[in-house]
């Protein structure tokens, strides 16, 4: 039977601890480039991504004859974290942090951002945000279907990454034609 790892609480501690307050999201929407360096802003939604994806990574191994023993507030509490970061994840692409392929020889990331985050913004906050009800409603799903829960919200994740992520060939940095399913 799964256990909910120290790796995951911890990710969804330091989650919790980085969710916005609407006060921060409107401030955060009007904020200029020159607020976040682009290479912050990168490295912090990756961080957010990894996170969500940890604990992703648990509840997708939860069956409903789990829920005794990992707990169902547990669960509940998982499931807001992710619906808390997926609705602050837009706000952390500011202008400019659409880094090119030149930032690899320059020793940074680039972005695997598709330009349609920042040509199509309002569609990445709506995706975002229906992904986030997604998970704040699996958070109060009936016992029963709460651990079947995960395959609803993977699909809101799948809908906004076609449209707004690159996928890479992890070894080559090559982009992968057409959406790749998320495991």
């Amino acid at each position: 039977m799964p256990k909910f790892t120290r790796r995951a609480t911890i990710a969804m501690s330091a989650a919790a601890a980085m969710l916005f307050t609407p006060a921060t999201l409107a401030q955060n929407a009007a904020a200029t480039s020159n607020d976040l360096p682009p290479e912050g802003a990168i490295e912090a939604r990756r961080g957010l991504m990894r996170s969500v994806n940890a604990i992703l990574q648990e509840i997708r191994t939860v069956t409903p004859a789990d829920l005794d023993e990992v707990g169902v507030y547990d669960l509940q509490q998982r499931y807001l974290a992710i619906g808390g970061m997926l609705r602050a994840l837009p706000y952390l692409f500011p202008a400019g942090s659409d880094l090119p392929e030149p930032a690899i020889a320059a020793g940074g990331n680039p972005s695997i951002a598709t330009p349609a985050v920042w040509t199509d913004f309002p569609t990445l906050v709506a995706l975002a945000e229906a992904a986030a009800d997604i998970a704040f409603a699996a958070s109060i799903a009936p016992q029963e279907e709460l651990a079947e829960q995960v395959r609803t919200l993977r699909s809101g994740c799948t809908a906004c990454h076609s449209i707004f992520m690159e996928y890479r060939v992890a070894d080559f940095g090559a982009p992968v034609e057409g959406p790749v399913p998320l495991p």
